[in-house]
């Protein structure tokens, strides 16, 4: 799957391309839940360090491996998908882990 918005944000070229990136990926995840674990899977993937010329430190090495685990996240209760899904708090986490990191860029 390709998400053309964040298509349009590659190459990424420095360490502030790549957090630009996820921060984009996370801002897009907000309004289109339904989409979380194909999401989580291009960021994962877009954002490889294999792939790209980015000198990663441990918490970009980190960050790339929580889109990993939010795509093999278990679904939520129907009922609960909203309110209490463990998902969506690990997706606020790493959004706030993500723009801590930006900052200090």
């Amino acid at each position: 799957m390709h998400f053309l918005k964040l298509d349009k944000m590659q190459p990424i070229e420095t360490q502030k391309d790549l957090y630009i990136f996820w921060l984009a990926g996370l801002a897009f995840r907000k309004n289109h839940r339904h989409l979380e674990k194909k999401l989580a899977n291009y960021i994962f993937v877009a954002s490889n360090k294999s792939k790209l010329n980015v000198k990663f430190d441990y918490t970009m090495d980190d960050i790339n491996f929580e889109f990993n685990n939010l795509e093999n996240m278990p679904d939520p209760d129907e009922e609960g998908y909203y309110n209490n899904d463990p998902a969506d708090k690990q997706w606020q986490l790493l959004e706030a882990i993500v723009n801590k990191e930006f900052a200090k860029i």
